[in-house]
């Protein structure tokens, strides 16, 4: 995606995309509306002219944003009337996702966007874990030759032709959840002989080389991880997921005032904790992680709203990239197993 944009739609959904989308960017170059309404064909919206669909061919390398509900049909429509590449095609969501993250990578490196790409010597390990079938595996669709695949299940029929599986007890009655966390965190005591893990949760397809995108983002910590997509709050996070059914309200509640009480400040950070790229070994790094663990385990299991306030307390700031984790190079996002 690039920052020359055609807008489809010109009715409220767009004014609302548009109003927030200039409180984070003021680098989008609107290129023109269109719309399917022959009656605001060449008048015009927001000072841009509205034309109609067929001018997107003109326009052959311009990132093409659907400001309407009916994405499904205009993107069928722009691919098999106008032979739209699918992958020009985003939603506004999607945009205002691309955006903001390279809006917080600009805040926390500034000019220093097209540094030469750390080289990572050490060994390389990428593992996951699926435990209570939540989620359907899918072998790497990339696969580096440099790197360790593995993962940890305790389904005993699960096989896979690039992940090393390793078989966890299937009678273990601890919490699933608490057993992929405690795989998550702490990397050093699974994977000692790797210097560099990368964990991948399981519902993400890998489509492209982790090492390379360690080595294009790893700046200046042994830890790097995904911006939030959307929001640099944990207060603000909070209150999505009790909206959701994610967690407990009370509890999270409970949490968010003990972390105000002691002064976390709004806006101080959110990322995604679905692929982490560590370099275990560090003693800051594992003084991180554990302290992470008690987190959730005093409090939520909604690891995102812990380690922002983790991070506060040691005065650490993770590297991050400038991706949105749902829509990237690298992931794919899957939906989770019914249950």
């Amino acid at each position: 995606m690039n920052t020359k944009v055609i807008v489809f739609g010109t009715g409220g959904k767009c004014e609302k995309w548009i109003q927030n989308l200039l409180e984070i960017d003021n680098d989008t170059e609107i290129v023109c509306f269109v719309d399917n309404n022959k009656e605001k064909w060449n008048s015009l919206f927001r000072g841009k002219e509205v034309l109609p669909p067929e001018e997107v061919k003109k326009h052959e390398n311009v990132t093409i944003v659907i400001a309407s509900s009916f994405y499904k049909e205009i993107s069928k429509q722009l691919s098999v009337e106008y032979g739209v590449d699918k992958g020009r095609i985003v939603t506004v969501e999607e945009y205002y996702r691309f955006r903001y993250t390279k809006k917080k990578y600009f805040e926390r490196y500034g000019q220093n966007l097209c540094e030469e790409p750390k080289k990572i010597k050490g060994k390389i390990a990428v593992y996951t874990a699926n435990i209570g079938k939540y989620d359907t595996l899918l072998d790497p669709r990339y696969v580096d030759d440099s790197i360790d695949y593995y993962c940890y299940t305790d389904d005993k029929d699960y096989s896979s032709k690039v992940w090393k599986t390793i078989y966890l007890d299937e009678n273990d009655k601890r919490d699933n959840a608490l057993r992929v966390r405690e795989l998550k965190f702490f990397p050093e005591h699974f994977l000692p002989e790797y210097e560099y893990s990368i964990w991948v949760d399981s519902k993400f397809d890998i489509l492209g080389s982790l090492k390379e995108y360690a080595e294009r983002y790893l700046k200046e910590q042994d830890l790097l991880l995904f911006p939030h997509f959307q929001r640099d709050c944990i207060y603000d996070e909070a209150v999505a997921c009790i909206k959701c059914n994610k967690g407990n309200p009370i509890i999270l509640g409970g949490q968010i005032y003990e972390y105000y009480n002691q002064g976390f400040p709004k806006h101080s950070g959110l990322y995604e904790c679905g692929c982490i790229v560590r370099r275990h070994g560090s003693r800051k790094v594992q003084e991180i992680m554990q302290k992470w663990w008690d987190e959730i385990n005093r409090y939520s299991q909604r690891d995102q709203i812990a380690l922002p306030y983790i991070f506060w307390k040691e005065n650490y700031n993770c590297d991050i990239c400038d991706m949105d984790i749902n829509r990237c190079e690298y992931l794919k996002v899957k939906v989770h197993n019914e249950k």
